[in-house]
């Protein structure tokens, strides 16, 4: 059973310069790597298994590679963890989830006027500190939205969009 949960947008401007300068440099292969680390806000999200709300807070961890080709093409690697913490609202009930994930995404760098976009959804599991009841972890889904402009400014939209029993 999905229980929808106040969707809270967090918009993190990336600053990877490598991607305009590319475009800049017609037949230059450039390489950059970059470490960010970020707040994750407090937000309160359902827990269907226990039937309270559960502030949700913490961070995420990003370490992006970039390649750029002379001929246009760029492959990212993207290493991130989301790690988050909680408290049941009503009982005080501690709660502990993080993901860690990988992936790498090729493609060719935007001409003007186009932008290359992508999603991806994360499932952060909650476990109940204490174990008080039976069937009292969750899911909580994060969706990452990243998006490349024509100018090849990257952004990453995130936002939690439910939770789940266990």
């Amino acid at each position: 059973m999905f229980s929808r949960a106040s969707t809270r947008n967090r918009r993190l401007l990336l600053s990877v310069y490598v991607l305009p300068l590319a475009l800049l440099l017609p037949g230059v292969a450039l390489a950059s790597a970059f470490t960010f680390t970020f707040p994750v806000p407090a937000t309160p999200q359902w827990d269907p298994c226990t039937s309270e709300s559960v502030l949700l807070a913490g961070t995420a961890h990003e370490e992006i590679s970039m390649t750029t080709s002379s001929s246009g093409n760029y492959t990212m690697q993207d290493t991130s963890k989301v790690s988050l913490k909680g408290t049941a609202v009503v009982s005080g009930a501690q709660y502990i989830g993080e993901d860690e994930f990988s992936f790498s995404n090729t493609g060719q760098l935007p001409t003007p006027g186009q932008r290359t976009e992508f999603s991806v959804i994360r499932t952060v599991l909650m476990i109940r500190q204490g174990e008080t009841l039976p069937n009292d972890d969750f899911y909580t889904f994060v969706r990452m939205h990243m998006t490349i402009d024509a100018n090849g400014v990257p952004t990453a939209d995130f936002s939690i969009l439910n939770t789940q029993c266990k």
